[in-house]
């Protein structure tokens, strides 16, 4: 019968070699390599026809492989209006669609300013946000506006016929370049691109 004596000093210098590798990475800045990995444009776009509720999809310029999704994922899954309970918390990543999927809390307002700039930090550019919205549409300013939860939405021109004063559910598109300019109280100016039946 074999037996090995092991002190408890190796035991704890074997468990920081094998677990050092991962450490580093759970704990690696996306930024680090920004000079030798370059980020890619967007080439051909998907185009985003359907959202589900409580979720937004993003898509965004420099998204081209799993280090970049890492960088993305990791730079906004800390933000207050994403449900952490779904996907990985709140944030699901498709580097084929150069797209990031939120999961978004129920009738929490999305701070769309902090979102854009998080991604910015870590080195991306926010193309064009995609989510359904709810509400009533009411006259504001030279055209009409959506109120969602803790967000108004100035409805430019778009696909969706809308009328004065009806409650409607609608798919939006805001331009993601625009959004570091918002102040806390901006209307938040959206493109309809299609309406869901009530």
């Amino acid at each position: 019968m074999l037996r090995f004596h092991v002190w408890p000093g190796q035991i704890v210098l074997l468990s920081l070699i094998a677990c050092a590798p991962l450490y580093a990475l759970a704990n690696a800045d996306p930024k680090i390599d920004e000079e030798e990995h370059e980020h890619a444009e967007v080439g051909e776009r998907v185009p985003v026809k359907d959202v589900p509720p409580a979720e937004a999809v993003v898509e965004i310029n420099g998204l081209v492989c799993s280090f970049c999704a890492f960088g993305a994922e990791k730079s906004v899954k800390r933000l207050p209006f994403l449900d952490s309970k779904r996907f990985n918390s709140g944030v699901e990543v498709d580097i084929n669609k150069h797209q990031m999927r939120l999961a978004l809390k129920q009738g929490e307002a999305i701070d769309y300013k902090r979102l854009a700039l998080s991604l910015r930090a870590a080195g991306y550019e926010p193309l064009d946000i995609y989510l359904r919205v709810s509400g009533q549409v009411a006259r504001g300013g030279p055209g009409m506006v959506l109120s969602g939860p803790g967000v108004e939405y100035a409805l430019e021109e778009g696909d969706a016929e809308l009328a004065l004063d009806e409650s409607v559910q609608l798919l939006i598109r805001i331009d993601g370049r625009e959004l570091h300019e918002l102040s806390p109280d901006s209307v938040v100016r959206a493109y309809p691109i299609k309406r869901y039946a009530s």
